[in-house]
């Protein structure tokens, strides 16, 4: 019946009109077609761009498999080196009663902790409160020395090639260690021997020689240098930047440590590497005399100044952990430093956070607890 009806007012329609009601149906239907195939073709485009996602992640995750292995292989090769058996007597560990140095590693075998940011700006907080302080960049990675040198004198030091990588000479001289210490003009108590990207190629070279002679140690070679009167009665604190891996460096700088500090989020990922690196000192303890075991809580999720409900759960779960993995001597530091955007702007800015009014006192308030902790745990 309505159909009768249109068909009708269609004829009774002048000719012109025809024509104009034909073409209105016609864009109609043609609009229609060009919507369905545009739909169509996007559709596909959405498609292919979801296979390309698939096979990125796929590719990625290839590779994150292949760097873990690569980096599980690294493990059983520094498994196997470092806990081999010490030929003949390694240089003397200076008893802390007859030195005012303390020695301190920031170790963690996991990259991303705020490792590097934790060494600069603790540095410079007990610097701030009146002690001379020694940092020593040990991370092939060379963030510290970024991050708290004046870039004109970390430019002329790399090129008089005066960086750490020399401190792993085995015949090297305390000497070296005032000269290569670089001033830091903000805090002038405070001073760095940085790196450069020639201290990987010198930790492997002297793990390799060490793999293949027995008789060539290479462990102990910043025992020797740094328990040495000429620096123990001018520093304070002498801290370690030690790279995620038990390279050359890392086991140079535990073997010469009083204490070890580990920085690390509450994210599960970073707790099990405290975990890790715990049971590796563990593993190594015939080779050092750590008395102290630090863990500090970095990058923490807060609210109204407090972790929020899910990181203290996370806190209370590291706690017994740690009970029953390493009882003795490590401790959970009170002193907790916020995952703050102000300290991702004052890194990417190379200025230090305790530098900065709005930040200074997370980390004067953590030296003040080091200061504390290490002196009555140490002697």
């Amino acid at each position: 019946m309505h159909v009768d009806l249109v068909l009708d007012f269609y004829k009774e329609l002048s000719e012109f009109n025809k024509l104009v009601v034909f073409l209105i149906l016609l864009g109609c239907v043609v609009g229609l077609l060009v919507s369905n195939i545009v739909t169509f073709w996007g559709r596909q485009k959405r498609i292919s761009e979801i296979n390309e996602l698939k096979k990125a992640r796929d590719a990625a995750l290839r590779e994150k498999k292949e760097l873990e292995d690569r980096f599980i292989a690294l493990d059983k090769v520094d498994d196997h080196v470092w806990k081999r058996a010490v030929q003949g007597s390694p240089p003397a560990f200076v008893s802390r009663s007859k030195r005012k140095t303390r020695f301190i590693s920031i170790c963690n075998l996991k990259g991303g902790v705020g490792k590097s940011t934790l060494a600069g700006n603790l540095g410079l907080a007990l610097a701030l409160r009146q002690h001379a302080v020694l940092m020593i960049d040990l991370d092939f990675q060379r963030t510290l020395s970024g991050y708290v040198c004046d870039i004109e004198l970390l430019v002329n030091a790399r090129s008089k090639d005066q960086t750490s990588k020399h401190l792993l000479n085995p015949t090297a001289d305390v000497k070296i260690v005032h000269q290569y210490a670089l001033t830091i003009p903000a805090v002038p108590r405070a001073r760095i021997i940085p790196a450069d990207e020639g201290l990987e190629l010198v930790e492997y070279t002297q793990q390799a020689r060490f793999y293949v002679n027995p008789a060539y140690e290479v462990r102990f070679l910043l025992r020797r240098l740094l328990h040495d009167e000429a620096i123990t009665e001018q520093f304070e604190y002498v801290l370690f930047d030690c790279p995620p891996r038990m390279t050359t460096a890392c086991i140079n700088a535990l073997t010469c440590s009083d204490a070890v500090f580990l920085p690390t989020s509450l994210d599960q990922v970073d707790i099990d590497a405290v975990y890790r690196t715990l049971k590796w000192l563990e593993e190594l303890k015939d080779f050092h005399d750590i008395e102290m075991v630090g863990v500090i809580l970095s990058k923490c999720q807060m609210r109204k100044g407090r972790l929020t409900r899910q990181e203290l759960q996370q806190l209370k779960n590291l706690e017994e952990r740690l009970k029953q993995q390493s009882p003795d001597n490590t401790v959970v530091f009170d002193s907790q430093i916020p995952d703050s955007p102000v300290i991702g702007r004052s890194a990417a800015l190379r200025r230090p956070s305790v530098l900065d009014d709005e930040t200074r006192h997370w980390f004067l308030d953590l030296a003040e607890e080091v200061e504390r902790r290490i002196r009555h745990e140490t002697g």
